[in-house]
């Protein structure tokens, strides 16, 4: 059973909504989305067999507004980046934040998403830097 909540902010990018979520996080587990996502039904159960403390989860995004130019732009881009930094799928380097899963410690403790980037331009790859840099896994 999933207990959701609502969280209004002011509008200050995806890197402090991400944040401001986490931060209201009660589970063990983080999973991060995006507006433009479509979940498969067993999305979530597939997530948590695969959780682990020391790991970041990520995969393959699915664009549920196909017919929404931006949603397509942004799925090709997404697309590219991971063909580039994830040719070895037991080395990826990359997960887009719009799909992907973590400990919730462990998130706090590298200081979740850094907010210098006030739009959607890279917080997600300086996480996974930062991420690796501390020996962990994707």
């Amino acid at each position: 059973c999933l207990k959701l909540s609502v969280i209004d902010q002011e509008n200050a990018g995806p890197a402090s909504a991400r944040n401001t979520g986490a931060s209201h996080a009660k589970g063990q587990f983080l999973v991060f989305t995006d507006d433009d996502c479509a979940m498969l039904p067993n999305y979530l159960n597939v997530l948590e067999s695969h959780c682990s403390e020391q790991r970041l989860i990520g995969g393959k995004t699915l664009n549920a507004l196909p017919h929404n130019l931006f949603s397509t732009a942004s799925q090709i881009l997404i697309d590219y980046l991971y063909d580039y930094y994830n040719r070895d799928v037991n080395r990826a380097s990359f997960f887009a934040s719009n799909n992907f899963a973590m400990s919730r410690d462990r998130f706090r403790s590298l200081g979740g998403f850094h907010t210098g980037f006030p739009l959607a331009a890279g917080e997600d790859r300086e996480f996974c830097d930062r991420w690796l840099a501390q020996g962990y896994p994707l």
